[in-house]
């Protein structure tokens, strides 16, 4: 569970780099800031309003596929994010939609499993599965600026 916090909630906390990028490089001709700041907060409301059907797939579904879908879904709004071409628009629906629902699909099934394995010291368990959230952002954050730098 670590890992997938790592991979979801460390992802969206990454996007400051991409928001000090698009902001110093004016990648996106007639965005203002509130603009990206709008694609960052839909990408987490997305993660968060995806739930309750995320919820509902996985029950029809099952674990594996949903949270299949999770990372296919977000490694689509990464990709097509790349090929937004200076539009906003485009980058509201990759970074901001596909992302987010990505990140609801991958964690919400994840986070009902961790308490079905611990009776005991359930706490600590999540503990450190939501240390993986800061690890993830971490990570993912030097990552994101080293390869953009390049």
């Amino acid at each position: 569970m670590s890992s997938i916090n790592a991979f979801t909630w460390g992802i969206a906390a990454s996007y400051g780099v991409y928001l000090s990028h698009y902001l110093a490089e004016n990648t996106f001709s007639g965005a203002t800031p509130l603009d990206f700041a709008l694609v960052g907060g839909l990408e987490f409301a997305m993660a968060m309003l995806g739930a309750p059907l995320v919820t509902i797939i996985c029950r029809k579904a099952g674990l594996r596929p949903t949270m299949s879908g999770g990372v296919i879904l977000q490694t689509l709004g990464f990709m097509l994010a790349s090929l937004s071409a200076g539009r906003i628009w485009v980058l509201y629906l990759t970074q901001g939609v596909l992302i987010g629902l990505g990140i609801s699909f991958t964690f919400v099934p994840g986070a009902a499993i961790l308490p079905q394995w611990f009776r005991r010291k359930r706490t600590l368990a999540m503990g450190f599965s939501s240390a993986g959230s800061g690890i993830g952002g971490v990570i993912f954050s030097l990552a994101t600026d080293t390869m953009i730098r390049r």
